[in-house]
């Protein structure tokens, strides 16, 4: 009996204490693409920042991708009536995405095609956000991506199974994006 009631205020206590964090959940919207966006508060003003959604495949199909960011707070200045914040955090990110490879043809020619493929790596973000005396927060961020990229069927010619460096995200990740969430 012991162990239930001990267990039962263990797990009150945690979900208290989870709750008692801000939180803050909407959508974030850039060049790359169109992601869900969910914040939750750690220690102090640092949070852990998780999206997921669909990225439009520049110059190639759609894919999706979710990715993970414990933010750090480095500043909030108090500029305004709301709150303001400059951040920036490592994280990860997985997803099915298109990306350019090289592509060898039978006359030794190498060209540049565009496949999908399951991707996976490392991402920094680096942002701006302001936060009403409403529950409304707005953020702008930049957040590039680098991996590893695997695509191809290995069934044709012309997209073989490859393992390569995911530099697309490199690049368009560097794109500033703006997030609206609610926050709670």
């Amino acid at each position: 009996m012991k162990k239930i009631i001990i267990t039962l205020v263990a797990v009150l206590a945690f979900t208290a204490v989870a709750t008692a964090q801000p939180k803050s959940i909407g959508g974030r919207f850039g060049y790359m693409g169109l992601e869900v966006s969910y914040e939750h508060n750690m220690a102090g003003a640092n949070f852990l920042e998780l999206n997921g959604g669909l990225d439009f495949g520049w110059n190639g199909d759609p894919g999706f991708i979710a990715s993970g960011i414990y933010n750090f707070m480095i500043a909030q200045p108090n500029w305004s009536r709301g709150e303001w914040g400059f951040y920036a955090g490592p994280g990860a990110f997985a997803g099915y995405l298109d990306d350019k490879i090289k592509i060898d043809h039978y006359d030794n020619q190498v060209g540049v095609a565009h496949a999908s493929g399951f991707a996976f790596g490392i991402t920094g973000q680096v942002g701006l956000e302001y936060t009403f005396w409403f529950p409304l927060q707005l953020s702008v961020d930049v957040r590039p991506y680098l991996g590893l990229h695997i695509n191809g069927d290995g069934k044709h010619d012309v997209y073989p199974t490859k393992v390569g460096l995911y530099d697309r995200g490199a690049n368009l990740g560097l794109a500033p994006t703006l997030s609206v969430r609610y926050r709670f």
